[in-house]
C-alpha cells in the first residue's frame, strides 16, 4: 500500500502516463476533488476532469517538490509542466491550443481512507497559469 504521499505520487504518475485506470484506482468511489472553479463528487467526474488536461496538455508532467503527512492526510507542493497543444475545455467552449509551455507550482491537501484518496483540495494560481498560456496578461 505504501505511505499516503506514495499513493499521491502514483496518482500523479498515472496522470502523466495517461492511465485512466490508475487514476481511478487512486480514489475512493465517492471521492471529492476541489480546485479553482471545480467541485467533483465521484471518481467518474474526477477521471473526466483529468481527461480535459490530457486533451489540452498531452505532454504534462508532475514532480513532487516537497511533502508532509500526518493523521491520514498529506500536503504536497508539486511542479506542473507541459505545453498547450490541444483544445482546452472551458465553460464558454473550447480554447484553441496556444502552443505555449507552462511551468508552475501548486499544492495538494489530500485526505486518505483505506489506502486511497478520499478528498483532494488542489490550489493553484489561475492567473499565472493563464498568463503562461498567453490567455491573460
Amino acid at each position: 500500500m505504501g505511505t499516503n504521499v506514495e499513493v499521491l505520487q502514483r496518482y500523479l504518475q498515472s496522470i502523466d502516463q495517461h492511465d485512466e485506470d490508475g487514476v481511478r484506482r487512486a480514489f475512493a468511489e465517492s471521492a471529492q476533488v476541489r480546485a479553482p472553479g471545480v467541485a467533483l463528487n465521484d471518481v467518474g467526474e474526477i477521471a473526466s476532469w483529468i481527461g480535459v488536461f490530457w486533451r489540452a496538455f498531452p505532454d504534462l508532467r508532475h514532480e513532487i517538490l516537497g511533502s508532509v503527512e500526518a493523521d491520514g492526510t498529506a500536503a504536497a507542493e508539486v511542479r506542473f509542466t507541459g505545453t498547450h497543444t490541444g483544445p482546452l475545455a472551458s465553460p464558454d467552449g473550447d480554447i484553441p491550443a496556444t502552443g505555449k509551455p507552462f511551468d508552475f507550482t501548486y499544492t495538494h491537501f489530500t485526505r486518505f481512507s483505506d489506502g486511497v484518496i478520499a478528498e483532494d483540495h488542489v490550489h493553484f494560481d489561475q492567473l499565472t497559469f493563464l498568463t503562461q498560456l498567453g490567455l491573460a496578461g
